[in-house]
């Protein structure tokens, strides 16, 4: 009788045991995505801040467009997709601001836990060289 009961507890034991690691599995595994995801968006935004300043500093030079294309072009990451003159919409204001400001806008929609806005924005304000006005720029980047 006793052995009976014994190996009836063994039995729940080990459900429970099998339960208990596919758990702790579908844990771990959430998390490394989460890692994924994370670092992912991380380093995207790291790469719309690196394009930010540099197309900033580079208006306030009084680079033409074209110029600040080829140059983002050359430290964009290989997730977006080529940079063109157009993509860069600048608008001046007569001002005595001294400013530009430029923005950039990305999207990404390769989540595979996290959910989020899906854009990813950047904004740098430098010094203008050239003359006195405020001048806005905006770069929309699009994924491959």
């Amino acid at each position: 009788m006793l052995v009976k009961k014994l190996k009836n507890n063994m039995r729940e034991a080990v459900i429970d045991q099998i339960l208990l690691w596919m758990v702790l599995l579908i844990g771990f595994v959430s998390l490394l995505f989460i890692t994924i995801d994370y670092s992912t968006i991380i380093r995207l935004k790291s790469n719309n801040d690196t394009l930010a300043q540099q197309a900033a500093r580079l208006v306030a030079l009084g680079r033409d467009t074209d110029m600040i294309a080829d140059s983002l072009n050359n430290i964009k990451n290989k997730y977006y997709a080529n940079i063109s003159a157009e993509d860069i919409i600048c608008a001046e204001v007569n001002d005595i601001t001294y400013q530009v400001i430029f923005n950039v806008v990305s999207t990404y929609t390769n989540t595979k836990v996290l959910t989020f806005d899906d854009s990813i924005y950047s904004r740098v304000v430098v010094f203008n060289e050239v003359n006195s006005n405020e001048v806005t720029c905006t770069l929309t980047l699009s994924n491959n």
